[in-house]
């Protein structure tokens, strides 16, 4: 590292000099007593010391303050690219690091007898919290919070959203899962979502009107009940969802994300993730997945930092049997249910779309 006592000292010599050569300057111009500047159709004219003096004066005030910015800048920038550089330096041990774990520890479990049918209440461990990984985490790492506070891509905001998909989206469609479908919005706190139609049919159109989130954001924004009731009849496709707070889930599975990295994980740029479906009245645990996702190119995020690691899909990759991790979850849960109806005797098959 530089040493900051002696690079202050040249500086201070540096501009100790450039003071006494303007010193010199105004001395000589008010001697002088002008200075030729170009004047009109190319002929010369003369500018007196009232003029130039004040310009000189300005630039013996600010050249110390410029300069130092510039040098200071220049001195970060280098430091920046020197650090970049050697987190660059470590994409090789990432892509090994992650070969070796999603060979070592990767791993499915389903088990007999699970129907989805009897409704899932998705849970939100986590929220928008940094991980308590980060205060372990070495002091002296260049962009620690990404590397070692950011959850698994998996847990990211559209993970509910992805759920509500694979739940409608089904085939054969289940309206008994969309009967039981619900979302924790945080401690305690429930939501049933479900489209408009099976809101319409259950006769409690007044309600959603009423209580549902998307009313209360209608309202929020200063519409009349007469808008909301406009808005609510234009909402006609068969995907269009409600959500109605409530205050106990009739479901009989939860289903969790969470982030269960080591330090040595992270430390080569990897995070371990577990998605868990679990029985709420037992606390088994009837499925689950550990997977790996590595972060090959965490410089790109510097200048966007965000809670979640860099998602372009040049920036990370899976264990092999893993698609995409956008769609983990639906994955997941087609392979729980066809785990559920038959053995699985490779659960690479099963998790790999393009093998199923």
């Amino acid at each position: 590292m530089m040493d900051a006592q002696p690079m202050k000292r040249g500086l201070t010599d540096f501009f100790s000099s450039y003071r006494k050569r303007f010193v010199v300057a105004l001395i000589a111009v008010n001697l002088s007593g002008c200075a030729v500047v170009g004047g009109e159709g190319g002929q010369s004219g003369f500018v007196g010391p009232h003029i130039i003096i004040p310009y000189l004066a300005a630039a013996v005030v600010v050249t110390p303050i410029v300069i130092p910015i510039m040098a200071g800048q220049t001195v970060v920038e280098k430091t920046e690219r020197k650090k970049q550089e050697a987190v660059k330096a470590l994409a090789p041990q990432v892509r090994d690091y992650l070969k070796t774990a999603c060979e070592k520890d990767e791993r499915l479990f389903i088990k007999s007898g699970i129907d989805l049918n009897e409704g899932i209440l998705v849970l939100n461990n986590r929220g928008n919290a940094l991980l308590p990984l980060l205060e372990l985490a070495p002091k002296e790492v260049y962009f620690k919070e990404i590397q070692y506070g950011y959850a698994i891509p998996w847990d990211d905001d559209n993970s509910l959203e992805k759920t509500w998909w694979w739940a409608v989206d089904k085939e054969p469609p289940s309206e008994a899962l969309e009967q039981k479908f619900f979302i924790e919005t945080g401690k305690g706190k429930y939501i049933q979502r479900a489209r408009k139609a099976f809101w319409e049919q259950a006769g409690l159109r007044e309600r959603v009107l009423k209580d549902s989130l998307q009313a209360k954001a209608w309202r929020d924004k200063g519409w009349s009940k007469a808008k909301i009731l406009e808005e609510y009849e234009v909402y006609t496709s068969g995907l269009t969802r409600f959500d109605l707070p409530v205050d106990a889930p009739s479901a009989r599975y939860a289903l969790s994300i969470e982030d269960i990295s080591t330090l040595e994980d992270r430390a080569h740029w990897v995070a371990r993730g577990r998605i868990t479906l679990m029985e709420r009245n037992t606390g088994e645990t009837v499925a689950e997945y550990v997977g790996f996702q590595a972060n090959l190119k965490p410089w790109e995020q510097f200048k966007t930092p965000s809670r979640h690691w860099h998602y372009f899909s040049s920036s990370y990759q899976l264990c092999p049997s893993a698609d995409s991790y956008s769609v983990m979850l639906p994955i997941f849960l087609r392979t729980v249910e066809k785990g559920a109806r038959e053995t699985v005797p490779n659960f690479k098959e099963l998790l790999t779309e393009k093998k199923r």
